[in-house]
């Protein structure tokens, strides 16, 4: 009897094990459909990304952080916007009081010309977080946008502070008088390590500002590396290939970052410039003509026609 019933302890405690285990791997599975997804968005799958987004989100449709990474995929990799304001949006109704979907929500209405609902954003997410070095960065890019300089070196000096973030001291040194100050802080950035795609961004610009352009495509190779799908480093790379003469690559750099960004009127306007210069006319006519459908304003700059210059963030 006593043998009987050591059987059956020994059998249930294998049925527990078994149930744990599958308990455990369904778990696991699930939280692996949002790093699948992160790790084929950094190879440039965005296709395969989305999938797996969509899959973690079935799970668990109140996911804040796949709402917020998709939402940042759909806006700055697919050029899907209101697909990324969906998503962010969605995120805040579950969380209104998280920072960081505020400060993407912020970077979204900035992106897009709504500066004062991008302020409001930003001071709210900053109301919830105020050491996010990365609100007080954007906002500072922003302030400077709309021209108040004295505020946006107060932002940028504050998320160095903070985190030492690479894109403020990139910012900040743009904005810097005294030219042995800006060399000394550009030394400074270059000795920092980077790790994110907008770091290596940052080092690039600050390459390119003091006119080395080839070590700045060197760096947007490293950040290109690090994410296959950070579209800015595709457009950077394009006006600084083109500013060296190399038509062919920055014309591949171009068509690579509209297949990722369609949205964006600059991009059509110098590969358009591009084209011309190649003796694409059909090509450089429609590109041109799209410039013009998405931002009429650029009519203005036909009286003299030159490429816009990097994108700073």
């Amino acid at each position: 009897m006593k043998k009987s019933n050591k059987s059956l302890a020994v059998f249930t405690l294998i049925l527990l094990a078994v149930s744990t285990n599958a308990i455990t791997t369904a778990a696991h599975a699930e939280a692996d459909h949002l790093e699948k997804a992160l790790v084929l968005k950094r190879s440039g799958n965005l296709k395969g990304a989305l999938e797996e987004f969509e899959k973690a989100l079935q799970k668990d449709p109140n996911d804040n952080v796949a709402l917020i990474d998709r939402a940042l995929m759909r806006f700055d990799s697919l050029g899907d916007r209101q697909g990324g304001f969906d998503d962010i949006n969605q995120a805040l109704k579950v969380n209104m009081i998280d920072a960081v979907a505020l400060r993407t929500r912020a970077d979204f209405k900035s992106e897009t010309g709504d500066t004062a609902g991008a302020l409001a954003d930003y001071r709210e997410a900053l109301k919830w977080r105020p050491n996010d070095a990365l609100s007080y960065a954007n906002r500072g890019i922003l302030y400077e946008q709309i021209g108040k300089n004295g505020l946006a070196l107060s932002d940028f000096s504050r998320a160095i502070a903070l985190s030492n973030d690479l894109t403020a001291q990139f910012n900040r040194i743009r904005l810097l008088t005294d030219k042995n100050a800006a060399l000394a802080s550009y030394a400074k950035l270059l000795r920092c390590k980077a790790v994110t795609p907008s770091d290596y961004l940052a080092q690039s610009n600050a390459h390119a500002y003091f006119g080395y352009k080839e070590k700045a495509i060197a760096l947007l190779n490293l950040a290109l590396k690090n994410d296959a799908s950070y579209s800015v480093a595709y457009y950077n790379r394009a006006v600084l290939q083109a500013q060296l003469g190399d038509d062919k690559a920055a014309l591949a750099d171009y068509n690579k970052y509209i297949e990722l960004n369609q949205n964006n009127p600059k991009a059509y306007y110098n590969r358009s410039l591009l084209r011309e210069k190649m003796n694409d006319r059909e090509g450089a006519m429609n590109d041109l003509k799209r410039a013009l459908e998405l931002e009429p304003q650029l009519k203005l700059r036909q009286a003299n026609p030159t490429p816009f210059s990097l994108m700073l963030s």
